[in-house]
């Protein structure tokens, strides 16, 4: 029992955290429905991105607040999206 308990505890602790973290996922306030399911998704896309790119040696959250100051990093990260 403790394996199973242990493995759900082991995707909230690595996925969910790493979310709520980064993007601050946990202050949201669009819980249900279509909505919260396309940010869903647009967050693991976006975290995935920034795990991904390996030009800007800095945290996550720091890697988040470089993109929304500036637009050639935030183009860079666009273009990991594409290829």
């Amino acid at each position: 029992m403790a394996t199973f308990v242990r493995a759900h505890w082991e995707v909230e602790n690595g996925l969910h955290q790493r979310l709520d973290v980064v993007l601050h996922e946990d202050a949201t306030r669009i819980h249900n429905g279509p909505g919260a399911q396309n940010l869903a998704v647009v967050r693991r896309a976006a975290l995935a991105v920034l795990k991904a790119d390996t030009s800007f040696n800095a945290s996550p959250p720091r890697r988040v607040r470089q993109a929304g100051h500036d637009d050639t990093y935030r183009t860079h990260l666009l273009t990991l999206v594409i290829s």
